[in-house]
């Protein structure tokens, strides 16, 4: 069995109506895997919606995790203007692997980034493909393509040939 891309552990949320609390949830526990198909019912007010909230905040709970890997945590609350190209890259990188990817396809990943910031994104790379994540990454970058297991060559739009990084 895959692991789960979505767990919530008893969880429970209540909220005021007026003066009396109402409890939507109530101790809900469950996990949905990779490729499942999952339907929610209950009649109105049984919870549904307040379950696909939680839900979101389990993703925006992620996305903060993968915000802190890729060193942007004192940025968090920034706009997209507010932030440098090396920076927007860094949120690109962090909301392609907050859904937890198998296969990562990464374009340049390090292009322009500062030395520092580029090995956190390239140790961030070499973990994720050491928990089994399928890394295909394009790059400029000798020392970064060393790093991987193979190499492709391309050159006028053909495979020149393939090495053993």
């Amino acid at each position: 069995m895959s692991d789960p891309i979505v767990r919530l552990d008893t969880v429970g949320r209540s909220y005021t109506k007026g003066v009396v609390p109402v409890a939507a949830l109530r101790s809900v526990s469950f996990s949905i895997t990779p490729g499942e198909y999952v339907s929610i019912m209950g009649p109105s007010g049984s919870g549904k919606s307040t379950m696909l909230n939680l839900l979101a905040r389990e993703r925006h709970r992620r996305a903060a995790e993968w915000i802190e890997m890729v060193g942007l945590s004192e940025r968090r609350n920034h706009r997209p203007t507010q932030l440098s190209g090396g920076e927007m890259q860094r949120v690109a990188i962090a909301r392609s692997l907050v859904n937890d990817p198998l296969l990562i396809l990464a374009d340049e990943p390090t292009g322009n980034l500062d030395t520092g910031t580029a090995e956190v994104i390239a140790g961030l790379l070499d973990d994720l493909h050491a928990r089994g994540r399928t890394i295909v990454m394009v790059t400029h970058n000798p020392d970064l393509a060393r790093r991987t297991s193979r190499i492709l060559r391309l050159r006028h739009g053909e495979l020149q040939k393939e090495a053993v990084a």
